[in-house]
């Protein structure tokens, strides 16, 4: 299909406008018209969709999981730096995201040819997995940081992500003052680590590790001011308002005060 173009290139929406993601194309599985010629495009949707859910609700039984379809796209990476910058796949409302599964089909992957996913729970190490074949990743869509490092060769696999029946509710969206009454630092580590809330935060929190993967990925494109702007805009009306508590969650962001550089935990 990639040889082919029959990949559509992936835009994404920023404010009022489309840009295009360099180097990523997807395919909607949805769509029955580039399902109709692939039986394999077609078991994956089968396969992926109500059987999925309810294989990941018996896995899973904290989370509740809506039974409704869930969403499925094939992506290619062609290589030459694509990647994506640090993001939730559950930014906020209205999206009801609250599982993310991603499986890999890259039979020649070897270290060095990069896009990696990485994972990077609140306030703990970053952890970066390997594209290899049929390896899967599974993690919590509104609570678990990642980015996909940039790609230097072609990379392939698709995506499944499961609607939540209680997600995004008021207190997992608005950080209002009663839910900042901490009695100690580690208390608000604690809270922030295991709660949605972390979203409002992350940005303020690691904040250079998203500007230098805004740049990785959008650099020299129309899409690097607005995004950029956007990012120190958003950074500084959070500092603003809770400054200590921004300065304490950055001198944890690596996983405690001793670790103040970026170091991985890889999975190869």
């Amino acid at each position: 299909m990639a040889q082919k173009k029959q990949i559509a290139q992936h835009f994404f929406q920023f404010g009022e406008k489309k840009y295009i993601k360099p180097h990523i194309f997807e395919v909607d599985l949805y769509d029955h018209e580039r399902r109709k010629n692939s039986k394999e495009l077609d078991y994956i949707h089968e396969i992926g969709g109500l059987q999925f859910v309810q294989a990941a609700q018996n896995a899973f039984k904290n989370l509740n999981l809506s039974f409704s379809p869930s969403a499925i796209k094939m992506q290619y990476n062609e290589g030459g730096g694509g990647c994506f910058p640090w993001h939730y796949d559950n930014a906020g409302n209205p999206s009801k995201r609250q599982l993310t599964c991603v499986i890999y089909l890259n039979p020649e992957w070897k270290e060095g040819d990069g896009g990696e996913i990485v994972v990077w729970p609140f306030l703990e190490q970053p952890v970066k997995i390997a594209p290899k074949m049929d390896r899967a990743v599974l993690f919590r869509s509104d609570m678990v940081l990642h980015r996909v490092m940039p790609s230097k060769k072609e990379r392939f696999c698709f995506s499944i992500w499961c609607d939540g029946n209680e997600v995004n509710k008021p207190q997992d969206t608005q950080l209002t003052s009663d839910k900042l009454q901490f009695t100690s630092w580690d208390q608000a580590f604690d809270f922030f680590k295991n709660s949605p809330l972390q979203r409002v935060l992350s940005r303020a929190v690691y904040k250079e590790e998203y500007e230098q993967s805004l740049l990785e990925c959008v650099g020299n494109t129309e899409a690097e001011n607005p995004m950029l702007n956007s990012h120190h805009a958003n950074c500084q009306q959070i500092e603003k308002q809770l400054k200590p508590l921004i300065t304490q969650l950055r001198a944890n962001k690596f996983g405690g005060e001793e670790k103040q550089k970026l170091e991985y935990i890889e999975i190869n």
